[in-house]
């Protein structure tokens, strides 16, 4: 397989004062001509880094390789943030929608990418791959585009605020890793109001790790009883926050396979089957995925000290046998999100934002 190809690049915040937000694009090989074409492309996706650290941080990249490593062609759009202030991400992703929206506009209205400010304000992008970026985000046929958010730690909590921001003009599918359920001081109630404001159209991917002190599972799996929103879970055995696991190989392979995961999960999803298993086998030295199942099955045991969710392996036991591995090449089954055509970025206002001060060791890894 030919590798994707990865372009960094700029825009011009519109509600910055022309400040710069730094890109990297990354665009799969598109498939042979004579390949399937029937099912339907998966949205771009445009993704953040959590409070320190940039897109080249490791969990970005092994997640983002792992996304692009598919054969369709779609890209994903990373960005970094000036600062660990919520409220600019929440406006950076807007700025990076519309950045693409008014392109792709362009593309629909005259054939040819934009001339306007949309594609003024790129720098390193060539036309071919703006295109690219136009089809993706699904701008071409009917009233409502579907453009993927996501992100890692604080750059989820800032992907969920810009989708509510944009519900009416897009359908925002997100891809949450790490999710930062409970804050540095023991809180949650914002972080899990924000989840259960978002709105039933929208459909969520949580990719988390069993360990990850800031996201337990069974508080996690609470708020998702209540959301209005339909969520999906994807857990890493033995994973905390940064979504290291046992060996620097193995860390890498694992943030592949979640990329590969959510790519599959943007294009199909079951409707019924909500959560699986990604892990790192030892004795097998690769990754293994479970296939999707209904629920989980147990909790967290009263001997355990942390108060986490127990071994991933026990929630999906059916008797004593295994759930079956999922062939990783085989997207999931039905609920395809269709193309959707161009509209304009509705402003946000957001006053809230992440402690300030020196970045952590965990900081730097997202």
């Amino acid at each position: 397989m030919r590798p994707a190809s990865r372009t960094e690049f700029c825009i011009l915040s519109a509600s910055a004062s022309g400040k710069e937000i730094h890109c990297v694009r990354y665009v799969p090989p598109r498939p042979p001509a004579a390949a399937d074409t029937s099912s339907p492309p998966t949205p771009a996706l445009i993704f953040t880094h959590g409070a320190g650290g940039s897109y080249n941080a490791p969990a970005m990249a092994n997640f983002m390789a792992g996304f692009a490593a598919g054969g369709d062609g779609e890209p994903l759009v990373a960005f970094n943030g000036a600062s660990m202030n919520l409220a600019a991400r929440v406006t950076s992703f807007l700025d990076v929608v519309g950045d693409f929206a008014k392109q792709a506009q362009g593309v629909v209205d005259g054939g040819q990418p934009a001339k306007g400010p949309g594609k003024g304000r790129r720098k390193a992008a060539d036309e071919e791959g703006g295109a690219r970026e136009a089809s993706a985000l699904g701008l071409a046929t009917t009233s409502k585009p579907t453009v993927a958010l996501g992100g890692r730690s604080m750059g989820a909590r800032a992907a969920v605020r810009a989708a509510s921001a944009l519900a009416d003009q897009f359908h925002t599918p997100l891809v949450l890793g790490s999710y930062p359920l409970i804050s540095p001081t023991g809180g949650k109630a914002e972080r899990a109001q924000i989840l259960l404001d978002l709105p039933a159209g929208c459909d969520v991917l949580f990719i988390s790790g069993d360990k990850d002190h800031m996201c337990p599972l069974d508080e996690l799996d609470e708020v998702r009883k209540e959301m209005k929103a339909q969520s999906w879970l994807a857990v890493v055995p033995g994973a905390g926050h940064g979504m290291d696991v046992a060996g620097k190989q193995a860390t890498k392979e694992i943030g592949e396979a979640c990329g590969r995961l959510a790519r599959e999960w943007l294009k199909e999803r079951d409707q019924g089957e909500r959560v699986c298993e990604v892990r790192w086998s030892r004795e097998k030295g690769r990754v293994i995925r479970t296939s999707w199942a209904e629920q989980l099955a147990a909790t967290a045991a009263a001997g355990d000290q942390a108060g986490r969710t127990t071994t991933i392996q026990n929630f999906f036991a059916t008797s004593t046998k295994e759930r079956p591995v999922v062939d990783e090449q085989k997207a999931p089954r039905t609920h395809a999100q269709k193309p959707v055509k161009a509209a304009t970025i509705a402003a946000v206002t957001e006053s809230s934002a992440e402690p300030s001060g020196g970045r952590s060791k965990r900081q730097r890894r997202e």
